[in-house]
């Protein structure tokens, strides 16, 4: 039985349905040539994706590559998809005021604002000056720091801001030769800071902001655990083991433990963000001026800069999300008991993770960040961070 041709193929002859190919392509070949122009922001790279667009949809292009028109139309797309990727991301008119609502909540805009930041750390890695070694006992410390933060702004380049940490460490140590689990909970010591904004600059599709910052921190916390190196220091017997020359002394001591340092401290740093279109980099720099404090401790000084690049990924309708990265360095010096150098407490570390944010219109801030170690020097025996998990919510009403 023969088989029934359509109406329509008896009609259309060969040259006829070559015409019609040709017409098909050539309408493809268009359509992707006006999406180009209407999504790239680049002259130059919009007319080098017409011409590859052009070239690769000429209709002979298929037979001579052995190759399908349905193979050849996904991999245009596939190489637009690629080349739009190359160029830089365009902002739109709402997608910037997202933005700027976004950066907005990171300056000193007047009224009250209240927050919750939150890091936690796991150490696990037993470091004899700057080389890791054996843990055999398995010393290891989970430290939880949630920051309470309150705020107010009584004009818009300043604000006045009170960080209350509530702090939560479990711990697996040596004391006397055996492993032995305890814990230190309570709050620490508070922070009371002014931060003042001396430069903001708005300019087409991006915007400056850098503020600066002083306070003091305030003896607060349960300083007890302190009493530990103090005694250690003096060769008395106390809380803390102390550690014959054939035992192996612990890497978790006092003032890792501490919940306060019973000193009166100072701080002063910098905070800058700069966006253009939909790129932004963050950063930071702060220094901690240390001063004796509890049974005679003083910690050493510290220092804290951190840069953090990313890209806005959504920004409409009054709400952002952004991704980037975070390179963060800290150090400080040997601690000192009564005046004499504590020899396992310097440190220096950089640690680098990705980056989260989320804002919704001028009122909510959600932030997340993970940091793994890439550099961690120390003197003496020490327990060291294997991670950290760093997030945030802010609210300004």
């Amino acid at each position: 039985m023969k088989g029934k041709l359509s109406p329509w193929a008896c009609a259309r002859p060969a040259s006829s349905a070559r015409a019609t190919a040709i017409a098909n392509d050539n309408l493809r070949i268009d359509i992707m040539v006006r999406f180009l122009a209407h999504r790239s922001t680049s002259w130059q790279l919009s007319a080098a994706m017409r011409q590859f667009v052009a070239f690769t949809g000429r209709p002979q292009l298929a037979s001579d590559l052995g190759m399908s028109a349905a193979t050849i139309f996904l991999l245009q797309w596939v190489a637009v998809a690629l080349l739009l990727a190359l160029q830089p991301p365009r902002a739109w008119a709402c997608d910037m005021c997202s933005i700027y609502s976004s950066v907005q909540l990171r300056d000193a805009t007047t009224g009250f604002y209240s927050g919750v930041a939150q890091q936690f750390s796991h150490f696990g890695r037993l470091q004899l000056a700057g080389e890791k070694t054996d843990n055999p006992h398995n010393e290891r410390m989970e430290s939880s720091i949630t920051q309470i933060v309150v705020g107010y702004s009584p004009i818009e380049p300043v604000a006045l801001q009170l960080n209350l940490p509530v702090i939560s460490r479990h711990y697996r140590r040596l004391e006397n030769g055996r492993p032995r689990r305890g814990d230190e909970t309570g709050i620490g010591d508070l922070t009371a800071l002014m931060r003042y904004r001396p430069l903001s600059i708005d300019f087409e599709e991006g915007a400056l902001r850098l503020a600066v910052l002083a306070g003091v921190e305030v003896p607060s916390g349960d300083s007890d655990p302190l009493g530990e190196d103090g005694e250690e220091s003096s060769h008395s017997h106390g809380a803390r083991p102390r550690h014959d020359e054939h035992e192996r002394p612990s890497g978790i001591h006092g003032h890792d433990i501490t919940l306060g340092s019973g000193s009166l401290d100072t701080v002063f740093g910098a905070d800058l963000i700069w966006f253009w279109q939909r790129w932004y980099t963050s950063g930071f720099v702060q220094y901690r001026q240390r001063n004796e404090g509890a049974f005679d401790y003083e910690y050493a000084d510290e220092l804290s800069a951190s840069l953090a690049p990313g890209v806005f990924l959504y920004a409409e309708h009054g709400m952002t999300f952004a991704m980037g990265g975070a390179v963060t360095a800290e150090t400080k010096g040997k601690d000192r008991v009564g005046g004499e150098v504590e020899n396992d407490t310097a440190m220096t570390a950089l640690y680098a993770g990705p980056t989260a944010q989320f804002s919704w219109h001028r009122g909510l801030t959600l932030e997340l960040a993970g940091d793994l170690p890439a550099i961690r020097n120390n003197s003496g025996l020490q327990i060291v961070p294997s991670y950290r998990i760093r997030a945030a919510a802010v609210w300004r009403f």
